[in-house]
């Protein structure tokens, strides 16, 4: 923003888990502007094949032959 003598305002209003989730913010500034940069992280924690959601979950089961020298 110039800086030409006018105001500014800014707000942020949010509703996360403050354990998992934040934010960093940065002003920076020289003789003809200000800068600022917001930037918010959240955490989504997504759950599949749960009880009633219709989907199976496939086991695949892996196994390593060694060959013995």
């Amino acid at each position: 923003m110039q800086k030409n003598g006018a105001g500014l305002v800014s707000a942020a209003s949010t509703l996360w888990d403050a354990e998992n989730d934040g934010l960093c913010k940065v002003m920076w500034e020289n003789q003809t502007m200000h800068c600022v940069v917001t930037v918010f992280g959240t955490c989504v924690n997504v759950v599949d094949g749960g009880e009633g959601s219709g989907e199976e979950e496939e086991k695949e089961e892996v196994v390593v032959n060694k060959k013995e020298e």
